[in-house]
């Protein structure tokens, strides 16, 4: 068993990260996570990831995030209070008046010196997630197969996953 919490959100090539998973695990083995839901956290105003995301950070054989990724996280999230999402109170849109927030971002990026900013490159909600894995299955690009996908309980900021491989 591989255990990962708040970490598969965090991978630069997503596909890559599962085949290295999937490297190390037995037959049966599972891949058990607890993944943030972007509805329930600082992610809840940035646009789910898709497929296409996902195939071309496998694409281009990623190890650091894509600026876009850099630049949503450090001048588009919303706060990180769990309890305030689900009660809908997400605070003012960063997209209302995005341009100073991004010019910080971009200060930032510049002052970093293509140094590793680690930050979500990938929002998924459990639909999101499924769809997305999904596809992934379909085209035999991991040998980790979905066994669960558990919905995000109530109050919380985090959905199950359980993938095993084949």
């Amino acid at each position: 068993m591989v255990f990962s919490s708040h970490n598969l959100e965090h991978q630069p090539d997503l596909i890559r990260h599962l085949q290295e998973v999937a490297e190390i695990l037995r037959p049966g083995g599972v891949y058990v996570m607890l993944v943030p839901d972007k509805r329930f956290c600082f992610d809840h105003f940035l646009p789910e990831s898709t497929i296409a995301e996902v195939l071309e950070a496998f694409l281009e054989r990623r190890t650091r995030h894509a600026p876009r990724h850099v630049l949503e996280h450090l001048a588009l999230t919303a706060h990180n209070e769990t309890g305030g999402h689900w009660a809908e109170l997400h605070g003012e849109s960063p997209f209302n008046d995005p341009a100073g927030r991004l010019q910080l971002a971009l200060d930032m990026m510049e002052r970093e010196n293509d140094r590793y900013i680690d930050v979500h490159a990938w929002k998924f909600t459990p639909d999101v997630f499924r769809r997305i894995f999904a596809v992934l299955e379909a085209m035999n690009l991991m040998s980790l197969e979905t066994w669960r996908v558990y919905d995000t309980p109530k109050n919380r900021n985090e959905f199950g996953v359980v993938l095993r491989k084949a």
